[in-house]
């Protein structure tokens, strides 16, 4: 018996007895007879109070198995339709920063002053900050679904493991690389600025090296299986 039919049927139980007591005490002429049918009417409803009470305490765990159940499939389809692809996105963006800088260099000046700001540096770096709290949305996510009894499979479980790391290579490269860049438009020493280029090109080489590994590994985990509930281990419902 579903809750709702437990509700529906104390309801019923309730007019029932509204109209008993109405059919007793009508125009407040009653006998002895209709006390004796209002106290019959009474334990009977006192009684179906407590069935109806003990239907329900039996029927609580499954209905709380059941809603968690439902919590969870939504926390599910937003981390696997909207979650992950905002993530995705995020890495995109500061890919196309990346190279935008080296083809920059490469193509136009070896000198990044020539073609981007200290204003624009804070900005570039804004982005990574915005992926990081992405990927903090999918740890909460999963954490989530943890504790409703939904565990993301081994298989799975070690593709967002790995996942991590490139996003964690990514955040490095990306903001060591617009933090030297800062530095070379602050301090004019020819030494030194020699130096930092070169070694924010080796971090914006690696930031794609890293990224083309994610987006392989990204591919792999969203065509694993052809339903959101198959990424999970459920527990019984």
């Amino acid at each position: 018996m579903k809750i709702k039919t437990i509700n529906l049927f104390l309801i019923i139980l309730i007019i029932a007895f509204l109209i008993a007591i109405y059919f007793s005490f009508n125009k407040y002429n009653f006998d002895y007879t209709s006390i004796k049918l209002f106290e019959w009417i009474s334990s009977l409803s006192s009684f179906g109070t407590l069935v109806v009470a003990y239907l329900a305490f039996k029927k609580a765990p499954e209905w709380i198995n059941r809603k968690m159940h439902d919590d969870a499939f939504v926390i599910a389809k937003k981390l696997m339709l909207y979650d992950y692809a905002a993530l995705k996105q995020k890495i995109d963006d500061a890919g196309s920063i990346v190279d935008y800088q080296i083809v920059q260099y490469e193509l136009v000046s070896d000198d990044f002053s020539q073609f981007i700001s200290i204003r624009e540096c804070s900005e570039a770096i804004s982005i990574i900050h915005e992926l990081n709290r992405a990927l903090m949305k999918i740890r909460s996510s999963l954490e989530s679904l943890s504790m409703l009894g939904w565990d993301v499979k081994d298989d799975i479980s070690e593709l967002n493991y790995i996942l991590e790391k490139h996003c964690a290579m990514m955040s490095k490269n990306y903001i060591s690389a617009f933090a030297l860049i800062k530095r070379i438009l602050i301090d004019k020493n020819t030494k030194i600025k020699d130096e930092y280029i070169r070694r924010s090109i080796i971090n914006f080489r690696k930031f794609q090296e890293n990224e083309k590994e994610f987006d392989v590994l990204y591919n792999v985990l969203r065509k694993k299986y052809k339903r959101i509930p198959h990424y999970f281990n459920i527990d019984n419902i």
